[in-house]
């Protein structure tokens, strides 16, 4: 009995997690991002499919505090358009994953920035998937 709950709980894993990955740049290189809004306090981030070579639609926004990390939660396997998950509050609808941004190192106002975004996608408690890439933001973004 115990092996069925296993391997239950696998298959619902690996359903799960394909439908996480199709709106992830590291999954998709058809991504591109570009700052949005920028204050020394905050960075406002937009990932965007390139429309000709991507089937995804959504845009995803993250609003950037330095020094801090945000817990952000949302359903798995859907985006919404312009959702903007800000660092001291976590979205209303807790599912089955978890979104940490971090701010990586130097501060805002230096030419070059680099944030990190790590995914993390568990089920009933079990790490599943984990995947992470770096936006670098030079200082002709800042506007």
């Amino acid at each position: 009995m115990r092996n069925s709950y296993n391997t239950l709980a696998v298959l619902l894993l690996l359903l799960a997690g394909s439908a996480c990955d199709m709106v992830w740049p590291e999954q998709s290189p058809q991504y591109w991002y570009k700052v949005q809004n920028h204050t020394r306090e905050t960075l406002e981030v937009t990932l965007d499919p390139d429309p000709a070579t991507s089937h995804a639609t959504s845009t995803m926004r993250w609003t950037v505090a330095p020094g801090k990390t945000a817990n952000v939660w949302g359903s798995s396997g859907s985006t919404e358009e312009g959702m903007v998950f800000d660092f001291e509050k976590k979205h209303p609808r807790m599912q089955s994953f978890r979104q940490v941004l971090m701010k990586g190192n130097g501060m805002l106002n230096q030419p070059k920035t680099d944030f990190t975004l790590t995914k993390h996608w568990t089920y009933h408690k079990i790490k599943a998937y984990e995947a992470s890439y770096t936006l670098t933001v030079s200082e002709s973004d800042f506007y």
